[in-house]
């Protein structure tokens, strides 16, 4: 008898221990239930699980505009970057608030040889979410050059690398999807985008660039 009434007993504090559980899971909107006093208790998004909001203004897809600092660390900046702080000074902004000051410091060597500091953007984010570029005729971005004297970075995307001059001061740069060079490229299923940089010994001062604005222009 005694063993049967242990049975009985566990049986029912299992059952016990599963409803607190369902209680204590009960949500309303983003708040849940404490299970044992019943008292709300606000539970705020994981910010790398919120949906992309696929923001569009004045004709453009918003891919980075680093008004949030979850915009910031949301690409990679690989191959020991360097630096990369938000800014909010008027002068290196271009829309919105905030841009992003980049100081190159890389110099990372992989198998034997040089490799280049590089920001790396998934297409498919939990900010922005589109992997289909054909409707756009360009992606343009705008970044400032620091230094006096021009410098360089490349562009890849859709399987085109372009080689971008950077002149002193601010630069406008558009990719043009309807140009010769992506006439036989596939951007209606873009997984990503990468950016590569000079490596940080290349001039004698720390290169430093302002990045902003990066957008796709949508077709008329």
């Amino acid at each position: 008898m005694k063993k049967k009434s242990y049975k009985i007993i566990t049986v029912l504090l299992l059952a016990v221990c599963l409803f607190l559980s369902f209680s204590a899971c009960k949500a309303g909107g983003n708040e849940t239930h404490n299970g044992y006093t019943g008292e709300k208790i606000e539970v705020k998004p994981n910010p790398y699980t919120l949906s992309g909001t696929n923001v569009f203004e004045d004709g453009c897809y918003m891919l980075m505009d680093f008004e949030t600092y979850w915009e910031v660390v949301q690409p990679v900046w690989g191959r020991s970057f360097g630096k990369v702080t938000m800014i909010t000074d008027p002068e290196y902004v271009t829309h919105g608030k905030q841009s992003v000051k980049l100081e190159i410091l890389g110099t990372e060597y992989w198998v034997g040889r040089n490799v280049q500091p590089l920001l790396y953007l998934e297409t498919y984010n939990q900010y922005f979410q589109k992997k289909d570029f054909s409707d756009c005729d360009y992606l343009a971005f705008d970044i400032y050059n620091a230094l006096d004297v021009d410098n360089w970075m490349r562009w890849s995307m859709g399987g085109v690398v372009a080689d971008i001059t950077l002149h002193p001061g601010w630069n406008n740069i558009k990719i043009d999807f309807e140009s010769e060079q992506y006439a036989d490229a596939d951007i209606s299923d873009v997984d990503s985008f990468w950016v590569f940089f000079n490596r940080g010994e290349v001039f004698e001062e720390t290169q430093v660039f302002y990045l902003d604005n990066v957008r796709a222009h949508k077709k008329a």
